[in-house]
């Protein structure tokens, strides 16, 4: 095989890796279905995971039964947020790359000279269509999301004035994340009802900062499992979980597949009938928070339980006809 398709294969695997650690797994050098994907032997695959062991100080090795396991003990905010991203690619990264970049000016001194050993020949295998920041168009919003950094790192309260449908205005709001979820940038507050909201920054008109003290960190401690959990800007905090069985037909079955990537995080393979077609599962707080994803798949998902969301999407898809 030509050198620079080895080249091609190992950048590939690489970029892989990284994407699997960032989303949370343990990864063996001994691992078959890594090994039948990328085409590689297990001292190719181990060498792969110590060069990104050696390059990345936040991966580990543990050791169980004799074998190494890898994985990530802590990264940067903006690669998981940019992980999290579901149809995206690695491409961006390299965007990171310019001086001018925020999102490179942020990274750890490690990682900017870690990304700055990519040839530019390796740069040319990648295509990317967005990025974490490319929504912050005006200078209006780039200061609004640099003050929201400081009351997040802070702890702080803010006003906020928000419009989407019409003018809301949240007083003394406890900011609590920057969220980076659905190809949008959120802040997460409780409001003075002590009610989770995820606003998008792009929607903020003004934040003016108010009070001279922080609000006690438990208020943020009380969320930790939520946002470990949450599927997207819509999933309710505090509500009780519902489970929803869902059909996909055979034409879009391999996308659904026990071993595919999940859309969403409660995702979960069920079985596949005679016909091809497949089960699964998904939960949901809300209606909401899941019925965008069923119509983008019109005709090819049906759902199968409970009844109350098959009538309120039937009762959306006559508003859509008539």
């Amino acid at each position: 095989m030509p050198k620079t398709n080895q080249t091609d294969k190992k950048v590939v695997a690489i970029f892989k890796l990284m994407e699997y650690l960032l989303e949370g797994r343990e990864i063996s050098p001994k691992d078959p279905v890594l090994l039948d994907e990328f085409g590689i032997s297990y001292k190719t695959l181990e060498r792969y995971l110590k060069d990104i062991e050696m390059t990345y100080g936040h991966i580990i090795t543990v050791k169980r039964s004799k074998t190494n396991y890898y994985k990530m003990v802590k990264a940067s905010d903006i690669l998981m947020n940019f992980i999290k991203l579901k149809d995206s690619n690695i491409g961006f990264l390299f965007d990171w790359l310019k001086d001018e970049s925020i999102a490179y000016k942020e990274l750890e001194e490690d990682t900017k000279k870690a990304l700055q050993k990519i040839s530019v020949k390796d740069k040319e295998m990648f295509i990317f269509k967005s990025y974490p920041f490319e929504e912050f168009s005006s200078e209006g919003i780039k200061e609004i999301f640099d003050e929201l950094k400081i009351a997040v790192k802070n702890n702080e309260y803010r006003d906020i004035e928000y419009l989407y449908d019409e003018l809301e205005r949240y007083k003394d709001a406890k900011c609590l994340k920057l969220v980076f979820v659905d190809n949008n940038w959120y802040i997460a507050i409780e409001d003075q009802n002590s009610k989770l909201k995820f606003l998008r920054i792009s929607f903020i008109k003004n934040i003016k900062k108010v009070r001279d003290y922080s609000f006690q960190k438990s208020i943020n401690e009380k969320y930790i499992e939520f946002f470990k959990t949450f599927q997207n800007s819509l999933t309710l905090y505090g509500v009780e979980k519902i489970t929803t069985r869902l059909l996909a037909s055979p034409k879009i079955a391999k996308y659904f597949q026990k071993d595919m990537k999940k859309f969403y995080p409660s995702q979960k393979y069920i079985g596949t009938n005679h016909d091809g077609s497949i089960e699964f599962s998904l939960e949901f707080t809300q209606p909401l928070e899941i019925l965008p994803f069923i119509k983008r798949w019109i005709p090819d998902i049906k759902i199968l339980s409970p009844k109350s969301l098959q009538d309120e999407f039937e009762k959306d898809l006559k508003k859509a006809l008539f």
